[in-house]
């Protein structure tokens, strides 16, 4: 059992390898009423929308051609496990490719009531990152002991440790300045090279896919910067694109210096200026 410390999520020694972390996105929905949520789950009106499984059976058949370049795939969303298939999805990765790492990323509440999931995420050999907020703490808890008493690879993705945590998992990225006067600003350079896919096409960033959300709650009108996942030809190109590919979006989480500005956030009310730039 350990904690992922930030640069955990340094993707740079993956590409210097010749090799890639995907994240796959496979519902926008949740069973949490966090605020602030970076996808604004739970916190808005528009449709819930899931990953439609042939779609990613479609998506990763194409991307299977460069198997040997995908070091890892990491199921998300949303909360993953309120996609009522979420383990098809896995068990086709599985099997389509048996040596790219698998990892889920989930607050617990599922794996804590089903059990017999857990059955099949330790003959699938996933690893387990478990989000843990308030609301969740006593689930996770209790999820710690049957995931250790199955010899599942697990860890903690804690919120709450550091600023950085906090404002990665719940709370959205602003330049205003910080509610909590106690959480000194902390500037993290835009260069993890995060990739994402749902749907047909790939995203850059969580922030993208949460533009809908942003647009229909808030009146704005961010461009919806998506890239076909056929429009990749080449290995090359998949392994180039999370460094070299800049959406019309990063202009706001970048502005000039590359770099932006988690803030933690401490209110119960969504306001919109908790939300955009």
């Amino acid at each position: 059992v350990f904690f992922y410390e930030w640069d955990s999520f340094d993707n740079l020694e993956y590409y210097k390898r010749g090799k890639i972390k995907i994240d796959v996105i496979l519902t926008n929905r949740c069973n949490l009423q966090c605020s602030a949520c970076m996808f604004g789950t739970n916190t808005n009106k528009i449709p819930k929308s899931e990953y439609d499984f042939n779609q990613f059976k479609e998506d990763l058949t194409y991307l299977a051609q460069w198997k040997e370049a995908i070091q890892v795939l990491v199921f998300l969303g949303g909360e993953p496990t309120v996609n009522p298939n979420w383990l098809s999805y896995i068990v086709f990765a599985k099997k389509l490719l048996p040596d790219t790492e698998l990892w889920i990323i989930t607050n617990g509440l599922v794996l804590n009531k089903q059990k017999e999931y857990l059955k099949f995420i330790k003959a699938l050999n996933v690893r387990v990152l478990l989000s843990e907020y308030p609301e969740n703490r006593k689930d996770i808890q209790e999820l710690n002991h049957k995931l250790d008493l199955y010899h599942i690879d697990w860890c903690y993705l804690q919120a709450e440790h550091t600023p950085q945590f906090k404002a990665m998992f719940t709370a959205p990225i602003t330049t205003l300045k910080p509610i909590n006067k106690d959480v000194a600003k902390t500037h993290i350079e835009c260069g993890y090279g995060c990739l994402y896919i749902n749907n047909g096409y790939f995203g850059a960033c969580g922030i993208q896919y949460s533009i809908p959300m942003r647009n229909q709650l808030f009146g704005t009108n961010y461009k919806i910067d998506l890239l076909p996942i056929k429009s990749i030809k080449s290995k090359e190109e998949l392994v180039e694109l999370p460094m070299s590919w800049h959406p019309d979006i990063c202009k706001y989480c970048q502005p000039g210096t590359k770099q932006y500005k988690w803030i933690p956030h401490t209110i119960k009310h969504i306001r919109k200026e908790d939300y955009i730039l």
